[in-house]
């Protein structure tokens, strides 16, 4: 019995020895720590100038004595003051006084969207138009415009308000969608780029569908010396203009549009496929 109980405390003793030998190999690992330190981020400035003095002014014997079926364009330097790159455009244009009131009006528009790399600067053209039409309810009367422009970075993000799809040939292919966030504000398109010559004579059918499932936009129909046919649903409440209506449509504006998400489609009848462009003064997606 002595000689077992030995035995195992010789056991007992073997292993705990063994446990401190691995305890004390653990403790004994060189080991080192280095230090990586003050390292700075400063994030980047989206800044944009637009010139001080009025590009249209009464100074301007154009602009103090304008008549019936005046029309042309005045160009603003917009400088981009940051140190991003910024995609910019005319956000909105508001106008006040009679001169732009009533169903006449001189109008102001833009739809350019350039990037403009920091520290550069871009002319936009603001084109006005003075309708023939105007009648004597305009003589000696007056009017202000405010033109407000808007820059979004260029990097990490593209363009937010135009966008070009590929249609295939005899395709029918969603452009894009607008969330139209606010009626006080028209909703303005640029499609002048989808009356590409890469159709041919086979123009494109564009159909705009408001919230409401009211249909705008041209068909396919081209008349000689008329040009593309408006093809707008015969319910619409929603005013809609048709620049360039013709041989050569280019912007349509909608007053006052509804709230909610607007469908921009474009079906391709050519027997190619083709690139359709659309802007949009508010964001497209």
């Amino acid at each position: 019995m002595k000689t077992i109980k030995s035995k195992v405390t010789s056991m007992l003793l073997i292993t705990a020895l063994g446990t401190a030998l691995v305890a004390g190999g653990t403790s004994a690992l060189f080991t080192a720590n280095a230090s990586n330190t003050n390292n700075t981020f400063a994030s980047g400035s989206v800044s944009i100038t637009a010139g001080n003095a009025p590009v249209f002014s009464t100074t301007d014997v154009v602009f103090n004595n304008m008549a019936p079926g005046d029309a042309g364009t005045k160009t603003i330097s917009v400088t981009n003051t940051g140190s991003l790159d910024a995609w910019v455009r005319v956000k909105k244009i508001t106008t006040s006084g009679a001169l732009f009131s009533g169903a006449t009006p001189l109008t102001l528009n833009n739809f350019e969207v350039f990037q403009i790399p920091a520290g550069q600067s871009k002319a936009f053209t603001i084109n006005y138009a003075f309708k023939k039409a105007a009648d004597n309810t305009y003589q000696g009367t007056n009017g202000i415009a405010n033109i407000e422009f808007e820059a979004v970075q260029v990097k990490n993000n593209p363009n937010p308000w135009t966008l070009a799809k590929t249609i295939p040939a005899n395709a029918n292919v969603l452009v894009g969608t607008i969330n139209v966030t606010s009626s006080s504000q028209n909703l303005e398109l640029d499609v002048s780029s989808l009356f590409s010559p890469e159709l041919g004579l086979n123009w494109p059918d564009l159909n705009i569908t408001s919230p409401s499932g009211e249909t705008f936009g041209f068909n396919s129909q081209y008349v000689s010396g008329i040009g593309l046919q408006v093809n707008t649903s015969n319910n619409s409440s929603t005013k809609v203009t048709y620049t360039g209506y013709g041989s050569n449509p280019e912007k349509m504006s909608f007053e006052n549009p509804i709230v909610g998400t607007w469908k921009v489609e474009v079906h391709n009848s050519a027997s190619g496929t083709s690139t359709a462009i659309v802007s949009s003064n508010q964001q497209i997606q």
